[in-house]
C-alpha cells in the first residue's frame, strides 16, 4: 500500500472477509451511531487492521463499519444478487426463511485517518 509507505492518509473499501465479519460481530450494539445523509445507516469503528498495516491510534489503521437496515422483502432470491453478499449469512437465511423482517447490509472502510468517536467516525465514513 503506497499511501501507507509514504505516510499518507488513506480510506479504502475492503472486501468482506471472515476476519472482517468477525470484527463486525464483535462491535457492541451501543457503539453504533447514525450515519450522515443515509437513511437507516449506522457506523461504528473497530480495531481491525489488515496484516502488515500499522495498528492503533493516533495514526494507525482501523476499520469503520457501515450497516444499512434492509427489509426482508428487499432481498432478491437470486443467489447472484450483490445485496445478498453484504448481509451476514445467518441474518440472510433468517430473512429468506421469513423469520426476520430485516437485516443489515454491511460494508467496511479501512483507514488511518484519525477520528474521535462517534462524530469523527461519522465524518470520515461520510
Amino acid at each position: 500500500m503506497r499511501a501507507m509507505v509514504a505516510g499518507g492518509d488513506f480510506a479504502i473499501a475492503a472486501p468482506r472477509s471472515q476476519a472482517l465479519w468477525r470484527a463486525y460481530a464483535a462491535i457492541p450494539e451501543d457503539r453504533w451511531v447514525d450515519a450522515r445523509d443515509m437513511r437507516g445507516a449506522q457506523v461504528a469503528a473497530c480495531d481491525y487492521a489488515p496484516a502488515g498495516a500499522p495498528a492503533g491510534a493516533p495514526a494507525g489503521t482501523y476499520t469503520i463499519v457501515r450497516r444499512v437496515k434492509i427489509r426482508a422483502d428487499e432481498v432478491s432470491t437470486d443467489p447472484r444478487s450483490r445485496l445478498r453478499r453484504t448481509i451476514p449469512t445467518g441474518q440472510l437465511q433468517l430473512m429468506l426463511d421469513g423469520v426476520a423482517d430485516h437485516g443489515w447490509a454491511v460494508s467496511f472502510l479501512v483507514t488511518n485517518i484519525p477520528a474521535d468517536e462517534p462524530d469523527g467516525i461519522v465524518a470520515v465514513e461520510w
